[in-house]
């Protein structure tokens, strides 16, 4: 059974399969991105819902699997293949009139959580009982207690901490208890003390970690999670007390720069930390030499969320090892016709650089005056086109007779004949670019109409200024949203705005697209205004639906250079918040 995965990353896979008791201990095998993984689970047992097969990484598309085989040289029955379900989904559930959550499902409340994996045969646990007790009704609900005993299975659930005690404690029904039951619970509240021991010292906990709990409190706890009432009698339980919720600044990561570090031995300046006042608090340098180095001032595996790292990981490995790029091969300089435009598609790896055209006027059908030679005027482009850096390749496009030139060196700001030579690409550092040195890129070069198939810009909030900027407050995501990354999100009917400058390399009609992470507290009237080459245009899109689609806005001509897209929250109704995201252009 597979699917079509979105978005690289890590997911939670389920299994759905009914218990009986002709079933046997089925094979799972999960094909994953780091190879294949089998387990089995007993469906004389369990089953009736969702059964956890554990968390796997997958990468895009549909290479990732479950395959369930019926192979079994002990045992004999039969094997179920029904549902296998991949990540839990988003939170949809408007719980009181007060929107929905947008949060990952697994992060809302049990009895929601519960009611989405309800199926077909299954009370309404959700309807009759509270966030706590739904819990350990749903476990009893997926026991199979026809098969075995009350002895021979148990119910562990972990809590934060509170009361002003501090450390890891477990709590023990008052049942009676299966053998070795009390020591699996040592065992596992030592193992949790251990753990958060071992992330002490500010690595997770802004206080040091102590430990004033008793390691164990049972035979007379009747919390509601492990109330025998609540498990139906049908298993023990217990609850694992860890960390503390109760205490500020517990429970939480220092991230007030806990590595700083500064440029060395030549090395530059690649990463700071956000919100630093202070001109050396950096957290990564980089070396480019006779081979290249990155270090990080911090510990990776800390960053959170995992697409956060992913996008450190892409900027540190184009560093490192940029992709292929076109060998030049020493040739004359190109002769051009003055009547038809100029494709050239240029890479950046880093900096931001104003690109002009410097035409030689030959009058002739021929490089007269290449390389560097004497004959012919000499022209240039009046108005410089802005490049960026990126990981792909850019499409700039001159267009030769229409655009507006200015005198260099020999000219007079007027192109008089027919033919020239391709002279140079002036290029000039951007005032303020801390980049001191460049590495420009070109290949394909063309002479004709633009080239328009298949064009396409995207313009992603993380991809920060100048092409993605706000003003008023903005607060950032905390699920993904387009590509993997974040998004960002504003209260609505306040002065708020977002704005991607589309900076469009073709004049011409483009229709635009947005995308958003959907809910229902999102604005079902989102203001967008779109600047066009014959002014602002105001649409207005519901961002209640469709979750992480592109939805487009129409098609409306621009200059060469312009295009911009802006949500304006102070005129979006009909919804408590308006999401920025990301914006693309195609023609």
């Amino acid at each position: 059974m597979s699917k079509n995965i979105r978005y690289s990353g890590y997911y939670p896979v389920y299994a759905w399969t009914r218990t009986a008791s002709d079933r046997i201990k089925q094979l799972y095998r999960i094909v994953h991105s780091g190879g294949t993984s089998e387990l089995r689970v007993n469906h004389q047992r369990v089953g009736n819902g969702w059964v956890y097969l554990r968390t796997y990484y997958f990468n895009t598309g549909t290479g990732g699997y479950v395959e369930i085989s019926n192979y079994s040289p002990d045992q004999s029955g039969v094997v179920i293949a029904d549902t296998i379900r991949f990540g839990n989904g988003m939170g949809d559930y408007n719980l009181s009139g007060y929107g929905t959550s947008g949060y990952e499902r697994e992060l809302e409340c049990a009895d929601v959580w519960v009611w989405k994996a309800q199926g077909q045969g299954c009370p309404d646990l959700d309807g009759a009982y509270s966030d706590v007790s739904v819990r350990p009704r749903y476990a009893a609900y997926m026991n199979n207690s026809d098969y075995g005993s009350y002895y021979d299975r148990i119910y562990l659930s972990f809590h934060s901490n509170c009361c002003n005690s501090r450390g890891s404690m477990a709590l023990g029904a008052k049942n009676d208890w299966p053998v070795k039951q009390q020591e699996f619970a040592y065992a596992v509240v030592n193992e949790v003390e251990a753990d958060l021991e071992a992330l002490d010292q500010g690595v997770a906990f802004g206080q040091d970690h102590v430990d004033n709990c008793v390691d164990y409190l049972g035979n007379y706890i009747s919390y509601g999670e492990i109330n025998n009432t609540n498990l139906q009698g049908e298993m023990t339980g217990t609850i694992i007390e860890m960390a503390y919720h109760d205490v500020a600044d517990d429970g939480t990561y220092n991230v007030d720069y806990p590595d700083v570090i500064t440029s060395s031995g030549g090395s530059s300046v690649c990463m700071t930390y956000s919100g630093s006042t202070e001109g050396v608090i950096h957290a990564a340098t980089q070396y480019s030499g006779s081979f290249k180095t990155v270090y990080l001032g911090f510990p990776f595996e800390t960053v959170f969320p995992e697409s956060s790292r992913n996008t450190i990981m892409t900027k540190v490995l184009d560093f490192l090892l940029p992709s292929a790029t076109p060998t030049p091969t020493p040739t004359p300089n190109p002769y051009l016709d003055l009547s038809k435009g100029l494709s050239i598609y240029l890479k950046l790896p880093s900096g931001q650089l104003d690109l002009q055209l410097i035409v030689r006027e030959t009058g002739g059908s021929g490089p007269i005056g290449a390389n560097g030679g004497t004959s012919g005027a000499l022209e240039r482009t009046a108005t410089a086109i802005r490049i960026n850096a990126s990981s792909q390749w850019q499409y700039i496009y001159f267009d030769i007779p229409n655009e507006t030139w200015s005198a260099y060196v020999t000219g007079n700001g007027v192109l008089n004949g027919s033919w020239g030579t391709l002279e140079a690409l002036s290029i000039t550092a951007v005032s303020g670019d801390p980049t001191t040195a460049f590495t420009l890129y070109v290949d394909d070069i063309y002479q004709g109409p633009e080239q328009s198939p298949s064009m396409e810009k995207i313009v992603d909030n993380d991809d920060g200024s100048p092409g993605y900027t706000e003003t008023g407050t903005w607060y950032a995501s905390e699920s993904n949203g387009y590509n993997g990354g974040s998004y960002r999100w504003a209260n609505a009917g306040q002065s708020h705005t977002a704005t991607w400058d589309l900076d469009l390399k073709a004049a011409g009609s483009w229709t635009i697209y947005v995308i958003y992470r959907s809910g229902g507290n999102r604005c079902a009237s989102t203001k967008y205004i779109v600047a066009t080459s014959s002014g602002n245009q105001t649409v207005y899109i519901n961002q209640q639906t469709p979750d992480l689609s592109w939805v487009s806005l129409g098609t409306f001509d621009f200059d060469f250079n312009g295009g911009s897209v802006q949500i304006d929250a102070s005129g979006s109704t009909g919804g408590s918040v308006v999401i920025a995201d990301a914006v693309k252009a195609s023609r």
